[in-house]
């Protein structure tokens, strides 16, 4: 979904996890957000998300930007609904610099 010109949400709902962080009950599932900016100097990706939607979410980057177009992944944090799916998009697009803390 195109938030603003160039500035795009990529969101997919997880019906299948039952506690989140394995504490809390969320029997209405969660859901995983990542953004991805497309600039003149290349697409930025904020987060990604969890694991066993890695396809998923590199099959929607796929539409907005090509191979290689992916420059730079932004990470907030590490827990794994963010981190994931890190290491197949690294795969996917080259070689992005990863940026976090």
């Amino acid at each position: 979904m195109e938030i603003e010109k160039d500035f795009h949400l990529l969101r997919v709902n997880d019906r299948s996890t039952r506690f989140f962080e394995a504490l809390w009950d969320i029997p209405e599932g969660i859901t995983y957000n990542a953004y991805l900016l497309k600039t003149s100097g290349g697409a930025i990706l904020f987060d990604g998300w969890k694991k066993p939607y890695s396809s998923m979410l590199i099959n929607a980057l796929e539409t907005l930007v090509n191979h290689g177009e992916l420059k730079y992944i932004v990470v907030n944090h590490m827990e794994p609904d963010h981190t994931g799916s890190l290491e197949d998009i690294v795969k996917w697009s080259g070689d992005p610099v990863v940026l976090g803390h």
